[in-house]
């Protein structure tokens, strides 16, 4: 007996140690974690008590009932073979809170190894991205993310940096202390390297929630003013900074199209085209362009052809115009050969923005806005932005909605409705597999408004109950997650949806901290309560 309850025990820390350290490196040993959590759960035995707790745990019933929400919609589906793949994506929502209702509470000490091993594992990715950072030319940052998705890699990094802060907080060994702090300061850092914005934006406005908020409860006014001051001074600064760089970019500047030089220095007619290209860096992109005389001085210059492709599989005509633009350099032979070997480089390797090279890589996420608020403006073009494609997906959620508002699409139908609606509005995204972008637009277009209803009660609710905002690492677990689901599909995917149900489980359900109901009612530390 004794040797049976110490392997349900290395079993259920081994099986929750593996998987909290997963979400940032590996999808494949995140599965095998919740199979070991699985022969945790049968090894511990005495099943009908067990069950029970389940039933009795209210915060896991509501989200395991986000569960249920989808296997209603099968009433309404027509295509049950997506449906039951996405039931299977989601399980998590059901088998993850069942077994933390019905597992032992976390000691103190369990709970903080935990998250020191989320931290190391998230370390551990984030070094591998810096890596990349300092030994390759990034274009794309998705590329720093080595095994999950970018914006998803740096939700994790954002939190583990909120949970080591807090760790080191209530830390009292000091060696100890100070290397939390210094950890916290490197994910902090590293949010900033990865440039997802999302992130970036969810950081600050949790650290602004918690500090507004739990500043009323634990410290004094000033102290709350200070804190405040200290987020929102560099928040407004960073919105301020952002809207004057999205100004001078799109900027139109004033000119008079029959003031405009004719002809090149060589002699060449100019062409300006006020239509077909869009401002960079506040200038014109159409103007002094003599295609003639750019194509025989690039082809001099360049082994890459004029009309073929860039290392980003751009075609380097329009690459190079671009980067001239941003030169301020007219579109001829003198630009061409105002370049210098670099910046010939670099416009073979699909570089379009000489500022893309600064160090001032906020200004370039900016400026790469900006051209694709251009791009979808003038030519409904989204694939120069992912915040246009945003918006193009928000928009087409919304018109699936309205042609179903009560109860949606249904389960199963959600993939091949957005298909179809993208097709009939000639969107660039058809053919893509994208959806809503936007969990809450998710819900409602497979699920309706009182699907909708459903799971916000069900956010409200698990957070409310019993006061669970005074947990600092609860709540700010909370913020990120609900946060990221206004620009993201959640629980959408094996990733996304382990993340929602792993953190809100383990610090509303799991975590000693919140017991739910009284004590007698809740699965002790006995790991097997099988007779032989």
């Amino acid at each position: 007996m004794g040797n049976r309850s110490s392997i349900a025990y290395y079993f259920y820390m081994g099986g929750l140690a593996i998987l909290i350290a997963s979400l940032p490196l590996s999808k494949f040993t995140m599965s095998i974690s919740q199979m070991m959590l699985g022969v945790a759960w049968l090894l511990m035995g005495d099943y009908r008590t067990r069950i029970h707790s389940f039933f009795r745990n209210k915060v896991a019933l509501a989200i395991a009932s986000i569960y249920l929400m989808h296997l209603i919609g099968l009433i309404y589906t027509s295509d049950f073979t997506y449906a039951i793949k996405d039931l299977r994506v989601k399980f998590p929502l059901l088998v993850i809170p069942f077994m933390f209702a019905t597992f032992p509470k976390l000691k103190k000490e369990e709970t903080r190894a935990l998250i020191y091993i989320f931290a190391a594992a998230t370390t551990v990715a984030t070094g591998i991205s810096f890596f990349r950072f300092i030994t390759h030319s990034v274009e794309d940052y998705r590329d720093l993310s080595p095994f999950i998705s970018h914006i998803r890699f740096s939700l994790l990094v954002c939190l583990a940096a909120f949970l080591i802060f807090y760790q080191a907080w209530n830390e009292s060994n000091k060696t100890i202390k100070s290397g939390s702090f210094l950890l916290a300061v490197w994910l902090t850092y590293m949010l900033f390297v990865l440039q997802s914005a999302t992130s970036l934006i969810i950081f600050f406005a949790t650290a602004f929630i918690i500090v507004f908020y739990l500043g009323f409860i634990r410290v004094k006014w000033i102290i709350q003013i200070i804190a405040l001051v200290v987020i929102a001074g560099p928040a407004l600064f960073g919105l301020y900074y952002i809207f004057a760089t999205f100004n001078n970019f799109t900027k139109i500047p004033e000119y008079d199209i029959h003031k405009l030089e004719k002809y090149t220095s060589s002699g060449n007619r100019y062409k300006h085209d006020t239509t077909s290209y869009w401002i960079e860096n506040g200038r014109h992109g159409g103007l002094y362009q003599c295609e003639t005389e750019l194509k025989k001085e690039w082809n001099k210059r360049s082994q890459i052809k004029f009309d073929s492709l860039d290392a980003n599989g751009q075609i380097i005509r329009y690459t190079l115009i671009r980067y001239l633009t941003s030169l301020d350099l007219r579109k001829d032979s003198a630009g061409v050969a105002a370049l210098s070997n670099d910046d010939i480089k670099n416009i073979e390797e699909g570089i379009a923005n000489h500022d893309y090279l600064t160090d001032n890589r906020l200004k370039t996420a900016v400026n790469q806005v900006a051209l694709g608020y251009y791009q979808y403006i003038w030519k409904k073009d989204t694939r120069g932005s992912s915040l246009m494609q945003r918006i193009e997906l928000w928009k087409t959620s919304i018109q699936l909605i309205e042609k179903n508002p009560w109860f949606g699409t249904g389960t199963g139908d959600l993939p091949n409705d957005f298909a179809n609606q993208l097709r009939q509005n000639k969107s660039g995204l058809e053919g893509l597999g994208l959806r809503s972008h936007n969990q809450f637009l998710s819900i409602t277009t497979a699920l309706g408004i009182i699907g909708l209803i459903w799971f916000v009660s069900v956010l409200v609710f698990i957070i409310v109950y019993r006061k669970r905002w005074l947990d600092f690492r609860a709540l700010i677990s909370y913020c990120i997650i609900v946060f990221s689901m206004f620009n993201e599909d959640t629980i959408e995917t094996q990733a996304g949806v382990t993340f929602f149900c792993f953190f809100l489980s383990f610090f509303l359900i799991l975590n000693a901290d919140n017991d739910d109901g009284n004590v007698k009612n809740q699965p002790d530390r006995n790991y097997s309560q099988l007779t032989t």
